[in-house]
């Protein structure tokens, strides 16, 4: 029998057939309001947003602009990186 069967047939033996069970108690008013606090934090709540379908389409255009940039800018620095390499290599 290898180390691994030997280890696998202990570890069966010591498993019992079902887990134990443990209590979980519903959470109280104050939890929750804690968990919401942690979760949401700096978000307004109950509201959909002050920002009007317009702002939310500039600011969609922001940070797609922004992504655009920092692809192209990976992608040119890759490209002349690798163009130095060859250059370094040929000599």
């Amino acid at each position: 029998m290898s180390v691994i069967n030997s280890v696998t047939a202990v570890n069966a033996a010591t498993m019992s057939a079902a887990p134990p069970a443990t209590a979980v108690s519903a959470p109280d008013n104050g939890q929750i309001a804690a968990f919401n606090n942690l979760l949401f934090a700096g978000t307004p709540q109950g509201n959909a947003g002050s920002l009007t379908p317009s702002q939310m389409l500039v600011q969609q255009a922001t940070i797609l602009g922004t992504t655009v940039s920092v692809d192209l800018g990976a992608k040119v620095a890759g490209a002349v990186s690798q163009s130095v390499n060859k250059l370094a290599n040929m000599t």
